[in-house]
């Protein structure tokens, strides 16, 4: 018995492994209910034990679907998404998936090649305002955005710049966006105009995160991914992952 489920743990971590060879993600393991890793794309963190991670004492209880669990890593070559999605066989949870997703598709949707604003930009920050990342990737130096805590929308105007900061859904982070006093002015020299547009653009961005980057780059994987580490736990090799999986 021992050596079936050794057998199968190996093939789910030969997947895995396949799976991080795409570039779609940079790290997948497979976590037991109890904290210990059964399975993973990194032969270095098998049977590890994961069960004193603040984010496994914190994300696991009475976790449904997938959630986003902050930034992996130090900047560097492990930096990325970092996601925690629970594995059902029927209604029963048997396991976890851990997954480390890159963070240019996200960086990418920072990017405004047309800004109504020439100093307008987007960035990641954490709930204590932490900059962690930028349109060109993770940051260059640690920064911190002084924006008060508390509220799902804050909006104001500080040090000659205006800002509003939103909450995202289903994760431990926020979207910030600012402008120059100067350069929302000097357009029409109006500055509601200004601040409206500002606030308008950052709403959009959110609308996009929580639409096609939740659906597309996040939910849909980890899914698929999820029902094939149950079929391999089960003994099924013949696993169709669907073109671009």
């Amino acid at each position: 018995m021992a050596e079936q489920i050794n057998h199968s743990q190996a093939l789910i971590s030969k997947l895995l492994e396949e799976k991080t060879l795409s570039g779609r993600y940079k790290m997948l393991s497979v976590i037991s209910k109890d904290g210990r890793v059964i399975s993973s794309s990194r032969q270095d963190i098998l049977n590890a034990d994961w069960s004193g991670r603040d984010f496994f004492k914190q994300k696991t209880v009475d976790l449904k679907s997938p959630v986003v669990i902050g930034f992996y890593g130090a900047d560097g070559a492990d930096y990325g998404i970092e996601m925690l999605s629970p594995v059902f066989a029927g209604s029963e949870q048997i396991a976890f998936m851990h997954a480390v997703l890159p963070v240019k598709e996200l960086a990418g949707f920072l990017k405004t090649e047309k800004s109504f604003y020439k100093t307008g930009k987007i960035d990641v920050t954490d709930t204590d305002g932490n900059l962690l990342l930028v349109k060109d990737g993770a940051p260059q130096r640690k920064i911190r955005y002084n924006i008060p805590k508390g509220g799902h929308d804050i909006s104001g105007y500080r040090d000659d710049i205006f800002f509003y900061a939103v909450d995202l859904e289903q994760a431990p982070l926020r979207l910030v966006g600012t402008a120059d006093k100067s350069d929302v002015t000097r357009p029409f020299n109006i500055l509601l105009i200004g601040y409206c547009s500002l606030v308008g653009a950052v709403l959009l961005m959110t609308i996009i995160q929580n639409s096609y980057l939740a659906q597309r780059v996040i939910t849909k994987p980890i899914y698929r991914l999820t029902n094939a580490v149950k079929s391999f736990s089960f003994g099924d090799l013949n696993v169709d992952m669907g073109k671009g999986y």
